[in-house]
Parts: structure tokens; sequence; C-alpha cells
């Protein structure tokens, strides 16, 4: 099969899998609100950061293992692969049972973790933990497999495979909420380990149909690959880990200085963010595998092609349905839940670094692919720095509460995207910063703006109280964008590209 049509089901599917989970996410959300109430929910939301958190214990290896098995796949060295393979899922086994006895532990913490709650909610949030911490466990022994898949180039099976079990683990809590008076936090928890546990059933039942070489070898590794696969992991687990923090640290404020509410108001803005920035994400991901391949050849001018392509296809992609985020913001939260309207402010100061940091996203995959991240891994340890102190200082020294923390964690973030991150990325492949930031982001901001005031024309002509009415309303705004972009933005090159990704070529297998 063509690489470009490899990229092409990669990227669709993660697009379809993303549709399904934000879709089932929004829903699952608003009526998790209103069946376990603010505070139970804001817990639940918080124990949710703590289990994401801890995926840094995953040490970058999952992100290693991707780049190391398109490099040995290609070269056709099964046996190295094993090798890697084993020794990366003996680390998930035993971070899986660190990672599960932390949250354990943390678990017996939980008062002083989020203040505010009835002593009723800590008790169960405790136990809440204590399963998370088992689904998180399995989560652990199932990223091998799911590296494994990534590396193949078979994002669709782990993208279709992901989704069904968002479906099923809503599912479940829906029915067993419904059906069972007394359930609560510990209800849910349950449901999630179950789920957990199927889906690292599935993930290892697919990478082992894909690649029926896959052998573990636990008693013996070659010390050369152990110190390949670390070395290159250190800066990749950087990275994750303050990936991890930047995305968590509100939360961690939120209920440590202002409360269990505080967190449910704040994790609404967040859970949008989250969405957009997985948009980006499904595409960007399909080129670590093809930029480590093409970096190994030493074809860089494809490489560079990727990195400014990307970077302005996935601008394209996430800049106006952002800034149509923020326009919509009000009455989206209101959806949600009557009385949270006001919360559209803290996501428009959230909302404004990710607009310049997810476009980017492609720019750091091919960056990962060619093994050049440790600029970037450090730069971004900084930023966490930065977060930490002025979330301090605005939300906490100058009582600015919530909306000082998602200041303190915008500025930091939106000055290193504007300036670090893409000097760095162009230095690596001999790109103009400039000429990088022009054609990448130009026109897509410049076109941007007068499909925002359409935007904005609309809500105020007719305001819109339901979902249908706010997709409706911002899906006219973005047939008008893509309409535009198409022959505005895009060049007749990039068009016959987009074209060529989903036609039909004879002999492509």
């Amino acid at each position: 099969m063509r690489q470009s049509k490899r990229i092409a089901i990669n990227t669709l599917s993660g697009w379809l899998g993303q549709l399904v989970n934000a879709a089932v996410l929004i829903f699952f959300w608003k009526y998790l609100i209103n069946a376990l109430g603010v505070e139970r929910f804001g817990v639940l939301r918080y124990v949710l950061a703590i289990q994401g958190s801890l995926t840094f214990l995953d040490l970058g290896i999952s992100a290693t293992l991707n780049r190391f098995t398109s490099r040995l796949v290609a070269s056709g060295d099964v046996d190295r692969l094993n090798a890697a393979f084993s020794f990366g899922m003996l680390v998930y086994f035993a971070m899986g049972l660190v990672g599960a006895a932390v949250m354990a532990g943390m678990g017996m913490m939980l008062p002083s973790l989020v203040i505010g709650a009835k002593e009723a909610t800590y008790a169960s949030g405790m136990l809440l933990m204590f399963c998370m911490g088992g689904a998180l466990a399995f989560r652990f022994w199932g990223y091998a497999a799911r590296s494994l898949l990534f590396g193949l180039q078979r994002y669709d099976l782990v993208n279709f495979g992901q989704a069904g079990i968002m479906l099923a683990r809503a599912g479940i809590v829906v029915l067993v909420l419904e059906v069972w008076e007394d359930a609560g936090l510990v209800s849910v928890g349950l449901c999630y380990l179950g789920t957990g546990v199927l889906e690292t059933g599935l993930l290892w039942a697919f990478g082992k149909w894909q690649f029926p070489a896959l052998r573990l070898r636990v008693r013996r590794f070659e010390r050369d690959l152990v110190k390949d696969v670390l070395g290159f992991s250190a800066f990749v687990l950087i990275y994750s880990l303050m990936s991890i923090l930047i995305e968590n640290l509100p939360i961690f404020f939120a209920g440590r200085f202002f409360g269990a509410e505080a967190v449910a108001y704040i994790a609404l803005p967040l859970l949008l963010l989250a969405q957009l920035s997985k948009l980006s994400g499904a595409f960007a991901k399909t080129l670590v595998p093809v930029a480590g391949k093409f970096g190994a050849l030493g074809r860089m001018e494809v490489v560079r092609d990727m990195v400014v392509r990307g970077t302005k296809f996935c601008a394209i992609l996430c800049i106006p349905v952002g800034v149509l985020g923020i326009v919509f913001g009000e009455p989206l939260m209101e959806w949600f839940k009557e009385g949270y309207g006001w919360t559209w402010v803290l996501l428009a100061i959230l909302m404004a670094p990710y607009l310049l940091w997810i476009p980017q996203s492609p720019a750091f995959s091919v960056l990962l692919g060619t093994g050049s991240i440790r600029g970037i891994a450090l730069g971004r340890a900084v930023v966490v720095v930065a977060i930490v102190a002025l979330s301090w200082l605005f939300g906490v020294y100058f009582e600015m509460g919530l909306y000082g923390v998602a200041l303190g964690t915008a500025a930091p973030t939106a000055l290193f995207a504007a300036t670090f991150r893409p000097v760095y990325t162009c230095r690596q492949f001999g790109l103009g910063t400039l000429g990088y930031l022009w054609r990448s982001y130009a026109r897509v901001v410049l076109l941007t703006i007068p499909v925002a005031g359409l935007g904005g024309a609309l809500v105020w002509l007719a305001y819109p109280e339901s979902l249908v009415m706010i997709l409706l309303e911002g899906g006219v705004c973005m047939a008008v964008f893509g309409a535009v972009a198409w022959v505005w933005v895009l060049g007749p090159d990039e068009r016959r590209q987009v074209r060529g990704l989903f036609e039909h070529h004879r002999g492509d297998a």
C-alpha cells in the first residue's frame, strides 16, 4: 500500500475514533454531572487527573517502541524487534504495579488533596482511587501491544478498538447508575476497571494478529538495544511528563486551593481543549514512523515538507474550530449544566496558547520520528515550572481564583509556542522560522477572523439554546471557512495532494 494511502487511512480512522470519543465524552460528562452531582463529579475528575498524570511511568517507552518498530520492521530484524518489545513489556509490567500502588497510597491522602468535600465523598473517593489504580495497571500492560500496532502503522485498529471501549464504558456506567439507585463513585470505578481489562486484551489480540512472529524473551536482553531504547526514552519521558502536568495542573490547583466544585467548573473547558488537541493528534501521530523512515534514508527534503505542510494542515483544522469554540462557548457551557455559562471565560483564556500549540503537533511528531526532541523536552520543563509559579501567584496570592489559574497556565504556554518551539524545530531541519510561521499560520488566521465575526453575528441574531443549534450555526461558519480555505489557503499542489490521498490507485497493494 502506498505511504500516502496508509497515512490517509490512519488519519481518517483517528478522526472517526476521536469523533466518537468526543461525542461520547460530551454526553457522558453531561450525564455524570447531573447523576453524581457537582461535588462527586469534581472528585471523579480529580482522580482521573491523577490517573492520567501517572501515565508518565510509561517512561517514554511507548513512543520509543513505536519508532523502533517502524525501523526494525523495515529492516526485517525480527529478533531484535522481539528483544526490544520484550524489554518494553517487562518495564510496563513493573510500572503498572507501581502506578496501582501509588494510586492506592494517594487514595489514603485524598482529603488533603481535594478540599471542601463531604466525609462520605472522601470515603467513596478512596475506593475509587483503588479501582482506578487497577485500571491504570491494565492500561500499562496494553501499552506494548499498542506501540507495536503504531509502529506497524495500524493506527486504525487502535483507534476503532479504543472508540469501541469508550462506548462500552459509557454505556455500562450509565446502565449501572440508572438501574442501581445507590450506585456512586465506587461503581463508576469498577466499570473503568472492567473495561480497562477488556481494552488490554483487545490490543494484545490485535498485536498478535498483525505480527504473528511476536515472541516475549524475558530471560535475555541485548545490552546495546536496551541502552538505545532507554537513551532515547529519557527525553520522551521528560516531554511526556511535562505534557501531562500542563494538562492536569489546572485541575490540581483547583482541587487543592478552591475545592471539589471548582474542579468541576474548570474540567469542562479542559475537556473541550483535550478534544481539540486529539483532532490534531489523530493526524500528527501517524507521521512518527514515516519521519523515522525518511530520516533514516536521509531524505530531509521530504521531512521538511512534512513539517511545514503538516503544521499548515493542522492549523486549518484546529484554529477555526478553537476560535468558534470561544464564540459559542457560553451557550455550550450552559448546555452542559445550567449556571456554567461563565466558564466560557476560562475556555477563552486557556484556548489562546492551544491555537498556537496544537497546530505544531506534526512538527513534534517529525522531531520524534527523527530523534531530535531533546531541546523541546527541556524547554517544556521550563514551561511547567513557570505554570506552577504563575498559577499560584495569580490564582492564590492575588486571589484571582480559577481565572488566575487559567491565566498562569496560558501565559507561559503561549510564549513557548510562539517563540522557542518553532525556532528549535526550524533549526533542526534547516528552515527559516519566520517563513515557516508565515506559510503555516498567516492565511489561516486571516480567514478565521471574519468567520469568527460571522459566528458572533449568528449568536447575537439567534442565540443557540440547544446543542443542535450550536452545531448548526457552528457548522455554517465552518462550511464558509472550508470553502474559502480550499481555494485561498491551500495551493494547487496541496489540493492535488489532498485529493490524491482519497483517490484509488491501481497497484497500490
